[in-house]
């Protein structure tokens, strides 16, 4: 479904271009304040059509929350509710969305099965996944950066805080809470052990992102950004976390 563009008040609403001939009521598919520093972003229309292409309501606003969540609507189909802070939480839940293949409470992982088990392939696949969610998204907050004349000192100080923001809770689903350099540390080596399941997972995540956002009418300006290889940024960001207090 196609949606368009309007200011009702002080929001911008998405509705249905196709309108239903029975009721003058628009069906809001999204709902974003006009003063939101992302709302004129043609990256952020095209992220948010995408989800509506895929049947999710979305709400970007600073102080909500981070998820996708059915709810029950009183004798009708479930509603899938996307709920993002901004623009890099949204991309990060629409690369989420894209490895399952469909809108899923929690994108369909079942967090009973916490802590996971690193030492399997299964185990793996779930942090490269998160991992190359946040990478991805970096990799599309910095381009959207550069396009607002953020210099590239700023720029990259502002997506590495990204990065580490993102990542900084996974030591909780993998038994390490108590040791989160510990957790780094053990990561980075396995990115180095287990390189070829990375890769893929990385570029998987890249091709469905732009192949997305195309699909969904990007420019190619919008549509693609320049990922840079997981272990530099994890290296960069969380090397310091996981060395020794006085190591080099």
């Amino acid at each position: 479904m196609r949606v368009g563009w309007g200011e009702l008040g002080s929001r911008v609403w998405w509705y249905p271009m196709q309108r239903s001939p029975y009721t003058a009521v628009l069906l809001q598919c999204v709902n974003i304040p006009v003063d939101h520093p992302d709302a004129g972003s043609p990256l952020l229309r095209a992220v948010t059509q995408a989800f509506v292409s895929m049947g999710a309501v979305v709400s970007v606003e600073q102080t909500g929350e981070n998820l996708v969540r059915t709810v029950e609507s009183g004798g009708g189909e479930p509603s899938v509710i996307v709920q993002a802070q901004g623009l890099p939480n949204l991309i990060h839940e629409l690369v989420h969305a894209l490895h399952a293949g469909r809108l899923a409470d929690d994108h369909g992982i079942d967090y009973t099965g916490i802590p996971f088990d690193l030492t399997t392939p299964s185990g793996r696949e779930l942090l490269w996944e998160e991992l190359s969610c946040s990478l991805v998204s970096c990799a599309y907050l910095s381009a959207e950066l550069a396009r607002r004349g953020v210099g590239a000192p700023d720029r990259d100080l502002r997506v590495d805080a990204w990065f580490a923001e993102q990542v900084e809770i996974q030591p909780v689903f993998y038994g390490m809470e108590d040791h989160p350099p510990g957790f780094f540390a053990r990561v980075g080596s396995l990115l180095s052990e287990h390189e070829a399941e990375v890769c893929a997972v990385v570029q998987r995540a890249t091709t469905k992102m732009r192949s997305a956002l195309e699909a969904e009418g990007a420019p190619a300006h919008v549509a693609q950004a320049e990922v840079q290889g997981l272990s530099e940024i994890w290296e960069r960001v969380l090397g310091q976390w996981a060395r020794p207090p006085g190591s080099a």
